[in-house]
């Protein structure tokens, strides 16, 4: 964030503890701040005092980039030059025209300081307290945090054994996805929830209808057959196809899924994006935040994200 009159210090080698909710938006600083030294007209900056920031509609008001945290500030002004017009203006009046390597400089003219750390990317995982490298599902967290389909439930974990929630799926596909702008929706429910544009947008897709008129339910359980039509349809929708003729004859509880899922399951199974344990598909039974990040990573094998 460069910010006129403003310089700071960031220092690479601290791990970030920012955390983020589902939808990439800023919650809160849970540990050590890499961002120090923090001068604000060569003034140290008094956490006391109030503030004036000039920015744009993006960030001050709709929350870009997840800077989430001026949403509630009072506007004292509202939409002046788009700030392109602004940067043209700058570059005809002030620089003649010419704008030189000076502004090529990636720290800001010298405003900004980064401590290098020691050039190594740090694993996700050793955020999370509750994830075992060596986990059968360490993989997949580790590529769907990256990629920034999910996030962890705090800064230090991931609860990968927790059930996972309608509005936890849908907000995953949305962030998959690529988070696209989203229109009304008939759910009278998601207003002010954090998976509001997953819930609009699934609607949109085709890929829900709630469960119930005029109800999304972002709070309930997800079966792993509900899951793995949601999975199927979303793939269909992306002209993916594929070879159920074994069905689901290598599973003993087969007879257990349901008629209005055994499509998408089968479909879904052919795909690898779900799969069985000992010889079982336990259709009826809910999934993990561990099972929805494989289920995701072998999705994303099959239909690879926008």
């Amino acid at each position: 964030l460069q910010v006129s009159g403003l310089t700071y210090t960031i220092d690479a080698s601290v791990p970030s503890s920012v955390v983020l909710n589902d939808q990439n938006e800023f919650v809160k600083v849970d540990g050590a701040y890499r961002v120090k030294d923090v001068m604000v007209g060569g003034e140290p900056l008094d956490v006391n005092k109030t503030y004036t920031l000039a920015s744009h509609n993006y960030m001050l008001k709709s929350g870009g980039d997840g800077f989430v945290m001026f949403k509630g500030d009072k506007l004292l002004k509202d939409c002046v030059m788009i700030d392109n017009q602004v940067l043209i203006n700058y570059i005809v009046d002030e620089l003649g025209g010419v704008v030189s390597d000076t502004y090529a400089n990636p720290a800001g003219a010298g405003r900004i300081t980064v401590v290098e750390g020691s050039g190594q990317t740090e694993d996700v995982l050793a955020a999370y307290t509750d994830v075992d490298a060596n986990a059968w599902y360490a993989a997949a967290v580790r590529a769907v945090v990256t990629e920034g389909y999910m996030s962890g439930t705090s800064s230090t974990t991931f609860a990968p054994a927790t059930t996972v929630t309608r509005g936890m799926v849908y907000q995953t596909l949305y962030n998959m996805a690529g988070s696209p702008a989203v229109g009304d929706t008939t759910f009278t429910d998601v207003s002010g929830k954090w998976y509001a544009n997953a819930a609009a947008w699934a609607e949109a897709e085709g890929l829900t209808s709630g469960v119930s008129a005029g109800v999304f339910g972002g709070d309930r359980t997800m079966s792993r057959q509900e899951l793995a039509k949601v999975f199927a349809d979303y793939a269909s929708k992306q002209g993916v196809t594929g070879d159920s003729s074994e069905g689901l004859s290598a599973f003993t509880d087969a007879d257990q899924v349901a008629s209005w899922a055994k499509d998408s399951v089968e479909l879904a199974v052919d795909l690898d994006i779900i799969s069985g344990s000992n010889g079982k598909l336990n259709p009826t039974g809910t999934a993990s935040r561990a099972e929805l990040a494989q289920m995701l990573l072998n999705f994303d094998t099959v239909v690879p994200a926008a």
